[in-house]
């Protein structure tokens, strides 16, 4: 595990180290998502949150498309607004 000191700047800034960066691959811009856990600041790249998320979708929607799903669905929405009108 890394470990590392470092000081927080005017603003509440914290410098990353260097270290941490490139093994996280983070750039310049990148955003992280910050919270409290048990009295600890926890940090994570928000990409990383997205990808946690994604994944967690997946093992309710296996074998299923949500775009093309979404498409046809739109689809038979056009279609029923035209016979309708």
């Amino acid at each position: 595990m890394l470990e590392e000191k470092t000081i927080i700047k005017e603003g509440g800034r914290i410098l990353i180290p260097a270290s941490f960066r490139k093994q996280l691959n983070l750039q310049i811009g990148d955003e992280l998502i910050v919270k409290i856990i048990n009295n600890e600041i926890v940090a994570y790249p928000l990409k990383k949150a997205i990808r946690d998320a994604q994944d967690i979708v997946k093992q309710y929607i296996q074998g299923t498309s949500l775009t093309e799903e979404l498409k046809t669905l739109r689809q038979e929405e056009v279609s029923h607004e035209e016979t309708c009108h």
